[in-house]
């Protein structure tokens, strides 16, 4: 389990996967924006996570370059 989570393919997947939430997220919350009615939190959530997962990706892609 630890080889498949550690695999370069399936991280690239789950960028994807969380670049799609992130997507998806944010249009909600400009969605409900332009509706001018309350935003569901639960959206301001999926993006925070989303964007840090992606940040977190990319600071360990750049971690392995510069060894």
């Amino acid at each position: 389990m630890k080889k498949l989570l550690k695999s370069d393919i399936f991280q690239k997947i789950l960028v994807g996967i969380f670049i799609g939430f992130l997507i998806i997220s944010v249009g909600r919350i400009m969605l409900d924006v332009l509706r001018e009615s309350p935003f569901n939190y639960r959206n301001v959530l999926i993006s925070a996570m989303s964007f840090f997962f992606i940040l977190n990706y990319i600071k360990k892609q750049s971690d392995k370059e510069s060894q």
